[in-house]
């Protein structure tokens, strides 16, 4: 069963091919145009997002290492997660999130060295 098309601006059943609204004369067509050219964007854009469902591995695992960099040592997860991070971040947020955290893990885990050898030396020659 065929459904039952309106003009937008008067209201008159037009049939599905019209270009024109015989009442009042709405463009049909362009209507119609605008309607593609939206369903073209919305496929455009779920094409790329199958496209970078590709990055998803490497962001994953960025993401991971730059957790790791706050759980275990920092020293060695957080440049894996820079590295990992830096390769997808412009395109995925879960690299970004993993380059950030591994940033922040390494700086971290440094600033937890410094101090530990500082700390020990002070103790060990009695400053």
């Amino acid at each position: 069963m065929e459904e039952t098309k309106f003009c937008p601006k008067c209201g008159n059943i037009v049939k599905e091919d019209d270009d024109f609204c015989e009442v009042c004369g709405y463009n049909l067509a362009h209507d119609r145009d605008k309607i593609r050219r939206k369903e073209e964007r919305i496929e455009e854009r779920d094409r790329r997002y199958n496209d970078d469902r590709s990055h998803t591995q490497t962001a994953v695992v960025a993401l991971l290492f730059g957790c790791l960099s706050f759980i275990y040592t920092g020293i060695i997860f957080g440049p894996l997660a820079i590295y990992f991070g830096n390769k997808e971040r412009k395109f995925d947020s879960y690299a970004k999130a993993g380059f950030i955290l591994g940033i922040i893990g390494t700086t971290v885990s440094a600033l937890e060295l410094i101090i530990t050898v500082l700390f020990t030396f002070f103790i060990r020659f009695g400053i």
